[in-house]
């Protein structure tokens, strides 16, 4: 019998707060025909957390949804695998496998992200201070998060953010020659996961 080599899990994929997908999988068809049965199965690998996972094993292109994770943390990485067997139909029409291949595909499900830039502060002729963001708090850390300041807008005078991934960055206003460097100063808090 022969060995289907082409059999696709498809594309990795990802989503933010998304628990309802499709994955998307191909077969190799046996190109000896009516002579080769063939059949192919998705399983599980893994899974962050303890979740109900829900799909047709027997689907090629199988709906997923996932649902009731333990500490209600369903965030990270699901792992499946889609295999094909190769065979014959033996005794009583059972299933005889020969051959057969598998792939897997990695769906990682991200957490939102709820950006906190801090309260605003108000200085007086303070031209050095600290910027004060609340990361977020994942319920999951086996994927990277990034937050970022930047400065917003038109400023009265140069404003240097020593750390711009630093949720507590210092930031150092440049007043030299600037006549009224005193006004409104802005800054953003980005986050992002991936």
């Amino acid at each position: 019998d022969e060995v289907p080599e082409s059999v696709n899990a498809g594309p990795d994929l990802a989503f933010c707060d998304d628990f309802e997908f499709a994955l998307d999988g191909t077969i190799d068809l046996p190109c000896t025909g009516d002579e080769t049965a063939y059949s192919w199965k998705w399983s599980l690998v893994s899974q962050p957390e303890n979740c109900l996972v829900n799909f047709d094993p027997y689907a090629v292109d199988p709906a997923v949804t996932i649902t009731e994770c333990e500490n209600d943390c369903g965030y990270g990485e699901y792992k499946f695998k889609l295999t094909q067997m190769n065979g014959y139909y033996g005794v009583g029409q059972a299933f005889v496998e020969v051959c057969s291949d598998f792939d897997e595909v990695s769906v990682w499900i991200f957490e939102p992200v709820e950006p906190n830039a801090g309260i605003e502060q108000v200085l007086c002729d303070d031209f050095t201070f600290n910027l004060d963001a609340v990361p977020t708090v994942f319920c999951n850390d086996n994927y990277i998060t990034e937050g970022t300041w930047t400065q917003v807008g038109v400023l009265p005078a140069v404003a240097t953010i020593a750390y711009p991934n630093d949720p507590d960055s210092e930031v150092s206003i440049d007043i030299t020659g600037i006549d009224c460097p005193y006004g409104v100063y802005t800054f953003m808090w980005t986050e992002k996961n991936g």
